[in-house]
């Protein structure tokens, strides 16, 4: 709603309204004022409330605008996805799958093969910090690719939700490290679709 770092933003007109504090997950009215009061004992943003309880206007703070700056980069408001897996040409179609259902789910694809990385940062420098940045992962382990493996560790340690996936022929190979997490076996591009989308759906949104 702001245009600008400190302004100060007029609410009185919108707050009150149903629409607003149910789209926001409010269960009432009053509970949308207690957050917010809350907020305000927090330091994170300023309010002022008239004496029938009605909030006319309020702004962040500082410190509220360093917290969200936090919270974007540690990956909680994210809405970006890393993929994990193997860039051979053959998993072109598992690539431009993953990519689909994630951009269909409202989620920008993180391919560490399409970044563009600055001469003073090494491979692993962006990987990890794509990750970090990120809000999940998804891991696809066909053709078992060692930095598969590294980056979905990297990513759960984060304590960062990861979707594990592989293809049917490559899953017996899998190591005994990561095989007991629950994968989404395909043996098809639209099987593989069908249960992402799913568990994005499910899990993540």
């Amino acid at each position: 709603m702001q245009k600008y770092d400190g302004e100060l933003v007029e609410i009185n007109n919108i707050v009150p309204n149903p629409e607003f504090y149910y789209k926001h997950f409010f269960k009432s009215y009053d509970e949308c004022i207690y957050y917010l009061e809350e907020l305000t004992h927090q330091g994170l943003i300023t309010l002022s409330i008239n004496p029938v309880k009605v909030p006319m206007d309020f702004s962040i703070t500082f410190s509220g605008l360093n917290y969200f700056i936090e919270l974007t980069e540690r990956g909680d408001l994210s809405n970006k996805c890393f993929i994990a897996m193997s860039f051979d040409s053959s998993m072109r179609e598992t690539r431009e799958t993953i990519k689909t259902v994630i951009q269909n789910n409202g989620f920008e694809p993180i391919f560490i093969d399409e970044q563009l990385i600055g001469s003073t940062q090494t491979i692993n420098d962006a990987i990890i910090a794509a990750i970090r940045s990120c809000r999940f992962c998804i891991a696809d382990f066909s053709q078992q690719r060692d930095g598969v493996y590294f980056e979905s560790g990297f990513a759960a340690g984060l304590n960062k939700p990861v979707i594990y996936t592989c293809h049917d022929e490559w899953f017996s190979k899998s190591h005994f490290d990561t095989n007991h997490f629950p994968h989404l076996i395909y043996k098809s591009s639209n099987e593989l679709a069908e249960k992402l989308d799913n568990k994005i759906k499910a899990w993540i949104k």
